[in-house]
Formats: structure tokens, sequence, C-alpha cells
């Protein structure tokens, strides 16, 4: 099932993202959302993890902040979000961010 969180847009250069050690997303959810997990992927949504987040709940506006694990370079990331819905049902929605 697709969660419904919308994100405001994040790219530009991936240096400065290197040196706070992590990435802010802006998100906006439509329905309840709890166990918020948030893990950023490098090339598709299967690729090598460079950064983890977590939210407790998200009912209309939140932010996840990812912390990073490796360094960000000049390339396709990809957001991956999982979490469960008010009726328990566990779902998930990917964004895109291109870091020049």
């Amino acid at each position: 099932m697709k969660l419904k969180i919308n994100f405001n847009r994040v790219g530009g250069s991936h240096k400065p993202y290197n040196k706070a050690k992590k990435i802010v997303f802006k998100a906006r959810a439509s329905e309840k959302v709890i166990g918020i997990k948030a893990v950023l992927r490098v090339t598709n949504a299967k690729g090598k993890i460079v950064g983890t987040g977590s939210l407790a709940k998200m009912d209309g506006k939140g932010v996840i902040t990812v912390k990073l694990t490796a360094k960000l370079k000049k390339s396709k990331y990809f957001l991956v979000v999982t979490g469960r819905n008010a009726k328990g049902q566990f779902g998930q929605v990917t964004a895109i961010l291109n870091l020049k």
C-alpha cells in the first residue's frame, strides 16, 4: 500500500549535506502515519544505504531528519519511507533526490 505522504523538494549540491551529515525533509501527510522509518539509498530503491532516520508519528506537517552514514556524491538518491496508517496497514512511499 502507498502511504499518503508528500515531500518538499530537496536537491542542489551534495556538499552542504556532507558537511552537516544530515538531510532534513519537510513532509505533509494527508492521513495519520505512525512508526515512520526512512532509508536513503543510492541509485534505486534496493541500492546501498547511505542514511537512515525515523519519526514516531505524523499527522499533517512533519520533519524527517536522515542522518548520513556515508558521504554523498553527485548522483540520484531514493528516500524510501515506510510506516503504518491509522488502520494499521503497512505501506511505503519513495521520493527521488538528484544531487549535483
